[in-house]
């Protein structure tokens, strides 16, 4: 295994080219990373269009199923809902 590692400065548009890079020129099909949805979200459209997998390390939304993107963190339902209850 050899890490291929990119700088996406938390930058979208950036995430989206460098995702385009990994899978078409560095050959990649599997990619771990991007933090924000809003990466998350550029970069999605571009491994599963080329049958690649995203491990997404961090909280997510829920309401959002891609076959090609493994989502690790937890979603509201997994951890909000149990601290709104404990607090009321």
């Amino acid at each position: 295994i050899e890490p291929i590692v990119y700088d996406p400065q938390s930058t979208p548009n950036l995430y989206k080219e460098l995702a385009v890079r990994l899978c078409d020129d560095d050959r990649v099909r599997v990619v771990f990373g991007c933090h924000m949805s809003s990466t998350r979200k550029a970069v999605l459209p571009v491994i599963e269009a080329r049958d690649a997998l995203l491990f997404y390390p961090t909280l997510y939304e829920g309401f959002e199923y891609s076959r090609h993107c493994i989502y690790t963190g937890a979603a509201p339902n997994q951890n909000s809902v149990q601290l709104v209850d404990f607090l009321t």
